[in-house]
């Protein structure tokens, strides 16, 4: 009964583990990281699922639109495009303060109370049949300098944060949450940070580990298991397969029955209620899914496992209505994410029947990768990228428009029809980029868009100039 117990407890990627293995485990849960879908046999791939689902852009754009209805329809429509998953790693509700930090654009800015009234896409997500996680509770907001967070005061900042956005009563199903939160805090000799916000809260759900987030305590091995369990966290995310098993036995191992014992941060054991809490969390909000009942009315034929969602159709093709609608949104989006930051001499408007050649530079020019940024088709992005899509490019040679990357073209071009008629267009962004590895102490563009803005957008040109950046936080641009 304990390993059974336990197993619900275990989340792990499922790309090598059988039906026997499953079974044997009891495992409760699988998740699948930022890269995959490049091994899949049978034509599972990640390149077949972007043809069947449209390209949102991140927190910071969905922030930029200061809309909390789009918010809430994008979480809608996200929660539809995947609804076999029953869990979505969404929303990113954090506060980001200083911009070296790779994940400012998972953030909604800086302003807390807009962090607040953009949570509603929790909403959308769950009125779709899944459940939400809310990301990542106790580490996640401030960052105290490059690669390091505050994890004592941003836990309580933005539990401020989440109260705002349920203050009825907590629309929450899951939370997601760095096990560094617990015994290994030089800020509080309170080993139970997690737990009390969960009790601050009026939480009801459950919580799950970082992505080997476990091995970031101190300690042994044992010591970090029963920390980051005895902390308040329900499900431990296990990244490697063969780490299951070993999880399993270390917990088994760890359960006793001397409560007192049991609540030091130096005990090398768990009280089994603190087990029986954790699995009943899980249980519950599982239940609360319908992920208990049986049979599933989800058409999962070609999903390769069974799942639930209530009144919600799998997208099957690239012409399903859900997926237009998806698109119409994601479009929609992006266009009211845009800001004007700097407007020299009435540059714009442009008057599209006036423009007949662009002069177009930049490195996401024709680069669909470089405009998506992190965390699509893999988890640090990719240029070039290999997928459908429109390029800047494509979308001007759709208008009608001669494109043009050379000055010598541009200048003949003026002289025939007048300098009115053409255009420089730098499109410039950040190299894509996820989490830490985006961490940098003087954010700015690459040289290229540097050198290009530099030369093209002079007072000596006599034709307008227009850069246009695709980034996920405010760049140094000299």
């Amino acid at each position: 009964m304990k390993k059974e117990k336990i197993g619900q407890m275990l989340l792990t990627t499922s790309l090598t583990i059988d039906n026997d293995e499953i079974t044997a485990l009891n495992q409760g849960a699988f998740f699948y990281g930022g890269d995959t879908g490049f091994d899949f046999e049978n034509g599972n791939r990640a390149q077949q699922w972007l043809r069947k689902s449209a390209k949102k852009q991140g927190v910071a754009g969905e922030a930029l639109t200061r809309c909390a209805g789009m918010a809430r329809q994008i979480g809608e429509a996200v929660a539809k495009d995947a609804p076999a998953v029953g869990q979505l790693y969404q929303p990113t509700i954090c506060v980001s303060t200083d911009v070296r930090w790779g994940r400012t654009y998972e953030c909604s800015g800086s302003n807390v109370e807009l962090v607040s009234a953009l949570s509603v896409m929790v909403d959308g997500i769950q009125s779709a049949g899944l459940a939400a996680t809310v990301k990542h509770y106790v580490g996640d907001g401030s960052a105290h300098s490059v690669g390091a967070v505050k994890m004592h005061e941003n836990g309580y900042l933005l539990s401020n944060v989440l109260r705002k956005a349920c203050p009825v009563r907590p629309v929450l199903e899951s939370w997601f949450t760095p096990t560094r939160a617990t015994c290994s805090l030089k800020e509080t000799k309170d080993m139970s940070v997690a737990l009390d916000q969960v009790d601050n809260l009026a939480f009801c759900g459950y919580v799950t580990t970082d992505y080997n987030a476990i091995t970031d305590n101190q300690g042994t091995p044992l010591q970090q298991m029963r920390n980051a369990i005895a902390a308040g966290n329900d499900m431990l995310m296990v990244p490697e397969p063969q780490q299951a098993a070993a999880t399993l036995a270390t917990v088994t191992k760890l359960i006793c029955e001397d409560g007192a014992a049991a609540e030091r941060c130096d005990s090398a054991c768990i009280p089994e209620a603190r087990i029986n809490e954790a699995v009943r969390n899980v249980l519950m909000t599982k239940a609360q899914l319908g992920l208990l009942q049986a049979p599933w009315p989800l058409k999962a034929e070609t999903c390769g496992f069974p799942a639930k969602v209530l009144g919600v159709e799998r997208v099957g093709s690239s012409d399903n209505a859900q997926n237009e609608e998806t698109k119409k949104l994601a479009l929609l989006a992006a266009e009211r994410s845009q800001v004007l930051l700097k407007n020299v001499k009435g540059t714009l408007p442009l008057d599209k029947d006036q423009i007949k050649t662009v002069l177009l530079l930049g490195t996401a020019a024709d680069d669909v990768g470089r405009l998506c940024g992190g965390w699509t088709i893999n988890w640090q992005g990719d240029q070039a990228f290999r997928q459908d899509g429109i390029t800047v490019a494509g979308a001007l040679q759709g208008m009608g428009l001669k494109i043009i990357t050379g000055i010598k073209e541009a200048t003949a071009a003026a002289t025939v029809d007048g300098p009115e008629s053409v255009v420089t267009l730098i499109v410039a962004s950040e190299l894509p980029y996820a989490e830490y590895l985006g961490d940098s102490m003087t954010p700015t563009l690459p040289e290229d868009d540097l050198t290009d803005v530099a030369s093209a957008c002079t007072e000596a040109s006599p034709w307008r100039c227009v850069v246009v950046v695709a980034a996920g936080r405010p760049l140094d641009i000299p």
